[in-house]
């Protein structure tokens, strides 16, 4: 009974009741069942993953059956898996790995793809790069300061920025295409300035002290 092809490496084998052999024939693995009845054959194989780091694809021809029971996991949480020739399907995720179980018809081949979970914004390390820019004015014995901050995000999101303001300096107020929101803190004779954003992320936060 030939078993698989030239895509997959058997690389244990084993069988109950032990009569039966396994055999290697050219490129391909059959089984030889020294007499009737039935057998339970297991198997530990070696396949070759095809895709790419963003949608991984498992592709290996099977023994011909009226059915066959496909029970996977792979050591990847939350993956989206697709397997098209499967009459029922189901995914779970234990700890770090997702589980597939699938059944399919009279199909003599598995093909199942799957992408990875995608890191949310949120679980990305911010990367921020500011840039300040003042402009400083005296007239009639006040002091005029206007800020810009410039905040460029590489990679996750910026969801409060936070100013620290001298002592004695005092706030006009807050300016801001993103800005969502912003508030006064006073604390230690310091005053904050905080802004939020409506998206998580900003450009530009300019502020008139």
């Amino acid at each position: 009974m030939r078993l698989f092809g030239d895509d997959v490496t058997v690389r244990e084998f084993s069988a109950r009741p032990g009569n039966a052999t396994l055999l290697r024939e050219g490129k391909s693995f059959s089984a030889l069942l020294a007499k009737r009845g039935e057998t339970m054959l297991q198997l530990k194989l070696l396949v070759k993953l095809g895709g790419d780091v963003t949608r991984r694809q498992l592709s290996f021809a099977i023994p011909s059956a009226l059915s066959s029971q496909l029970a996977l996991a792979i050591d990847q949480p939350e993956a989206d898996v697709e397997f098209p020739a499967a009459v029922s399907v189901k995914s779970s995720t234990a700890g770090q790995q997702t589980r597939v179980e699938g059944i399919i018809g009279a199909s003599e081949r598995i093909e199942l793809q799957w992408t990875p979970r995608v890191k949310r914004a949120a679980e990305v390390a911010a990367n921020v790069i500011c840039q300040n820019n003042a402009l400083v004015s005296f007239g009639n014995g006040v002091l005029n300061a206007r800020a810009v901050l410039d905040y460029q995000i590489t990679q996750g999101e910026m969801r409060q920025a936070r100013v620290r303001l001298p002592a004695g300096h005092r706030l006009l107020r807050v300016e801001g295409e993103r800005i969502r929101s912003w508030e006064v803190q006073t604390g230690n004779d310091e005053q904050n300035r905080a802004g939020r954003t409506p998206h998580g992320c900003c450009e530009q936060l300019p502020a008139h002290c």
